[in-house]
């Protein structure tokens, strides 16, 4: 199931330095099931909080699972 979630990118005032990453609560990241909840968060944060240097956008969150391949040496590699 595909899941969503808001990205929030903060620009220094002075340089061109940004800093960027899932919206959190709790130190943990917002996800949403759906596109709607996670569009009717994001302009929630940005109405409260009007800082023109900080640009809010909802993203699908991709989901990865990962596979350790481990095979030992063989005796035919020596």
């Amino acid at each position: 199931m595909k899941k969503y979630g808001v990205w929030k990118t903060r620009y220094a005032y002075n340089s061109r330095k940004y800093v960027e990453g899932w919206l959190k609560d709790n130190n943990r990241p917002l996800f949403f099931e759906d596109k709607i909840s996670a569009e009717k968060c994001m302009r929630k944060f940005e109405s409260i909080i009007h800082d023109m240097n900080t640009q809010y956008e909802v993203r699908a969150v991709h989901e990865c699972s990962c596979c350790l391949l481990y095979t030992s040496p063989s005796p035919r590699d020596a």
